[in-house]
């Protein structure tokens, strides 16, 4: 007779599902909290964009809030609309990030497989990313709820902050190349 094991059983029971690309982006220690749950939502489709708000018929229009040039859609607001992309651009000149990419799975793509970086500096670009979403995320519900729109130097301030008060929050590795890599980034 087999000997039982729960651990058996269990893996009998879950279905086994291929890891997501996003997941340990989205879910990086190193990443406030509440930038994550908004990132979550966004990588789902699940924020309350105004083409959603309009299906439903809780507004009369889709425009972007931020630019109204375009339909607000999650594409757009990340980050198609020119101000998200003006925002990220600035985020990925200071962080060193090529030019090239503009959209969320590509920049995720970069990180985990073309990024030279340290451990740390992906948890950096991660913490990073997420700011950004929250911050643009931020932007359009002051947009919607203020009626104004932060400058783009004025959000990029914000991310480049939050970013810099989580890293020192969770430590530094003591690596003096890592050291010197985040000293650059202070500046």
């Amino acid at each position: 007779m087999p000997k039982y094991s729960v651990k058996k059983v269990y893996q009998q029971m879950v279905v086994h599902h291929q890891k997501l690309s996003w997941c340990s982006a989205v879910w990086c220690r190193a990443a406030v909290p509440k930038h994550r749950v908004i990132c979550w939502l966004m990588v789902h489709g699940r924020l309350q964009t105004r083409s959603r708000l309009q299906k439903l018929g809780i507004c009369d229009t889709s425009m972007c809030l931020i630019c109204d040039n375009h339909v607000e859609t999650h594409p757009h607001l990340f980050f198609e609309c020119c101000y998200s992309k003006a925002c990220l651009m600035e985020i990925k000149k200071w962080l060193g990030i090529p030019g090239q990419i503009v959209h969320y799975m590509g920049l995720i793509r970069w990180i985990q497989w073309k990024s030279k970086g340290s451990k740390f500096q992906k948890k950096v670009y991660y913490t990073a990313v997420n700011a950004v979403v929250y911050a643009i995320w931020k932007v359009r519900n002051d947009a919607l709820w203020n009626n104004k729109v932060p400058t783009v130097t004025h959000t990029f301030n914000f991310v480049k902050q939050s970013v810099i008060n989580r890293i020192q929050c969770i430590g530094v590795p003591d690596s003096d190349i890592v050291q010197q890599w985040w000293q650059e980034k202070l500046v």
